[in-house]
């Protein structure tokens, strides 16, 4: 590949990504980025944000005052061939469906049910942002459809409609008994839609502007439009060169760990003790021991799981849970017995690689440490 024209190419991008920064600065200065849901920190909650918002929207009888406005638009897109009544319709979120078997064949909570009793149908929606597939989850879900005897759909909702793990279906080569659906083009597109039918001055319209907004974030689609279709058709021209960067991108997320890494195992904190602990497990854990608290306590920066990236405290030997720290907003749990914070950063995206190269990563790890350090609550 000639590395002349590799330049030249990447030169001719430079401009728009410029002018895509420009205007986002823009945006940002008029008060655009203003969300209500990133300001209450509520921007992963798949349940008190997500399923609860998404359910309100679809109850005919919310306090949008858009009756079944929402739900008709909603059964278009999910359900395009099939004549359903939405009179009488009824939602409800986190609906029990027993306690989960030891076996994991039945029970659990829906994150959102529909009941169309007119139609005798059932629409059963599984949420996910962040958080991994449970055990036959799904496979459960469809069996307690089965029960009901109502004609039904499964939708299993991610931000980009990707398809449920082998956990969750127990099933390979089967005909899928599930419907996928994303954040990013079915949930967006559906709200699209409605605001096209409420008048601009509903306090309902600026809401649904802003969870669009959320949703653009959480599923990384920050690039306005235009730059986006320019930038396309500038990759379509210079075919070769766009595939050489492409095919180096796993070489430079390498990189980019490889800095992130440094930059934590340098990482200096007041308080802290002269010889940091870094310990790198498969890329999920980072641990920090400060030098004015007990040997078997550490400061996590990780992942559980599938779940969110997260910042807490571990403890050995302790078997009930403590006070918990101030500076943390989600309660004591099994493993974290003084609570636990979500991370700033949830995913491995252009913003994350951004703020690592910068040094805008390091800086929020160390301003997040240091305020555990200090925290009123933090073990002596």
């Amino acid at each position: 590949m000639n590395e002349e024209k590799i330049k030249s190419f990447l030169a001719d991008v430079k401009p728009i990504v410029e002018e895509n920064e420009r205007l986002r600065k823009e945006k940002e200065q008029k008060g655009d980025f203003f969300n209500i849901f990133s300001i209450l920190k509520a921007e992963t909650d798949e349940v008190k944000t997500h399923s609860a918002f998404l359910a309100e929207l679809l109850n005919p009888k919310g306090t949008h005052g858009q009756g079944a406005l929402f739900l008709d638009n909603f059964l278009k897109i999910i359900a395009p061939n099939e004549d359903l009544i939405t009179e009488n319709a009824e939602v409800d979120v986190e609906f029990s469906i027993g306690a989960v078997s030891k076996d994991y064949k039945s029970g659990g909570r829906l994150d959102i049910l529909i009941r169309l009793p007119e139609s005798n149908y059932i629409i059963l929606i599984e949420n996910k942002i962040d958080a991994g597939d449970q055990p036959c989850q799904l496979l459960r879900y469809n069996k307690y459809a089965k029960e009901t005897k109502c004609k039904y759909k499964l939708l299993y909702l991610t931000k980009d409609g990707h398809n449920p793990s082998k956990t969750s279906t127990r099933k390979s080569s089967e005909e899928p008994f599930w419907k996928c659906i994303s954040y990013s083009q079915d949930i967006k597109n559906w709200l699209k839609i409605c605001l096209e039918n409420i008048a601009n001055a509903s306090p309902v319209v600026e809401t649904i502007r802003q969870y669009i907004g959320l949703i653009d974030k959480i599923t990384n689609q920050t690039m306005e439009i235009k730059m986006s279709e320019q930038l396309t058709e500038l990759m379509i021209k210079n075919f070769d060169e766009t595939l050489a960067v492409l095919e180096n991108g796993n070489n430079f997320d390498i990189e980019v760990y490889e800095k992130f890494k440094t930059q934590m195992s340098e990482l200096k904190c007041e308080k802290e003790s002269k010889t940091n602990i870094f310990t790198d497990y498969g890329k999920q854990w980072i641990n920090f021991i400060p030098d004015n608290c007990p040997k078997d306590c550490t400061i996590v920066f990780g992942r559980e799981k599938n779940s969110c990236i997260f910042l807490s405290i571990k403890k050995t030997n302790i078997k009930s849970y403590q006070q918990q720290l101030t500076c943390f907003d989600h309660a004591h749990e099994k493993n974290y017995p003084y609570g636990w914070k979500n991370f700033k950063y949830q995913d491995w995206n252009s913003e994350t690689k951004r703020a690592i190269l910068n040094g805008e990563l390091k800086a929020y790890v160390k301003e997040c440490i240091e305020k555990i350090i200090n925290d009123p609550n933090f073990p002596k």
